[in-house]
């Protein structure tokens, strides 16, 4: 009876923290078309900062007229209306903050407006991450005040999750985990149906997880950062002298003999995180909803001489053309991050 009681009280506590530990996403413009300009402004005047193609998409920070702007990479920039669909998942409405205190900004170069409306004149631009107090709601924007200047934010910019929160109903407040990114540099991995390259995907994954987990309280660090090569034994050396509480070596698999093969595997090198790799894997097969390719033993150096919690995982095969098309997506990789996440916080509740 007392196991029973104690596992309970666990699992009661999983779900209390993870639904106090959410990551908030804003609204998602979707790309149609391929080499679609990105400017630096809400007009064909505007220089071209680059560009986007089908299938890919990114945060909306705001809709003005013919125009739209994206979140790109950690800056902001516009696109043609016409070319992009607006996906609108779901989200908090003013409804959701009348009795709220305060909420802080979720991306960089949030613009505070005069009204709330795209129409209104920009009266400030306020960093990711400022608490700001919610004086009033309409329509789907935030009054509030910053630096002395009243103006209105979009709520789908907000979050009322503030850094501290994170930090107080997050078990991962001051793990130190360190991030893998697979392959980098001469080292291109396994490559994809269109020839893309799994060292790309993998440093954007371990990108995004970063983030998320930073906010969480977590202390993150990465093998790379960058297109480099690092050598296995570095990888291992270096999660070993930074003591980290986990490990995780981000991968994506490729076996072009085999198109239609789809799945996530998660390996575990030492009996004793085979746990670790069971609350990652079916926490991912959760939020991912992708085929179950099981938790299994794995030989792999990263993990063989590594002396912290370590994993190694398969989230996808970029062989697959529907899958790696998947994998390009934001939305699919929160859906990662937030697996990994849940995992993570479930494991450390008793570990």
């Amino acid at each position: 009876m007392y196991q029973l009681l104690k596992r309970l009280s666990i699992f009661f506590l999983f779900i209390i923290m993870i639904s106090h530990s959410t990551i908030t996403y804003a609204e998602e413009v979707i790309i149609q078309v391929n080499n679609l300009n990105l400017r630096s402004g809400p007009g064909l005047t505007y220089d071209v900062i680059g560009q986007v193609n089908q299938g890919e998409d990114y945060p909306l920070i705001e809709n003005q007229k013919q125009w739209v702007q994206i979140n790109y990479k950690g800056n902001n920039a516009w696109v043609a209306m016409k070319y992009v669909k607006i996906n609108k998942p779901d989200q908090k409405t003013t409804d959701d903050y009348k009795n709220t205190d305060n909420v802080s900004t979720i991306y960089d170069n949030t613009n505070l407006r005069n009204l709330p409306s795209t129409e209104g004149k920009i009266v400030g631009i306020i960093p990711k991450g400022t608490k700001l107090l919610v004086e009033d709601t309409t329509n789907n924007w935030v009054k509030t005040k910053w630096e002395g200047i009243k103006g209105y934010v979009p709520v789908g910019l907000v979050t009322d999750m503030l850094p501290s929160q994170f930090e107080t109903h997050s078990n991962l407040k001051g793990k130190v985990i360190v991030l893998d990114a697979g392959h980098g540099g001469r080292d291109v991995g396994a490559t994809g149906a269109s020839n893309t390259h799994e060292k790309d995907h993998t440093i954007q994954t371990a990108l995004n997880i970063k983030y998320d987990l930073e906010q969480l309280g977590a202390i993150v660090h990465l093998t790379r950062s960058n297109d480099k090569f690092i050598s296995l034994t570095a990888r291992a050396i270096y999660a070993n002298h930074l003591q980290a509480d986990a490990f995780l070596s981000i991968h994506y698999n490729s076996t072009p003999q085999h198109p239609n093969a789809n799945g996530i595997s998660t390996y575990y090198y030492d009996k004793k995180d085979q746990l670790f790799a069971k609350s990652i894997h079916e926490e991912l097969l959760k939020t991912t909803n992708s085929k179950n390719r099981s938790v299994q033993f794995g030989d792999f150096q990263v993990l063989r001489t590594n002396h912290t919690p370590a994993l190694l995982l398969e989230l996808g095969f970029i062989s697959n053309t529907t899958e790696e098309l998947q994998i390009q997506r934001n939305t699919y990789q929160k859906k990662i991050s937030r697996g990994i996440i849940a995992g993570m916080q479930k494991y450390f509740l008793t570990n």
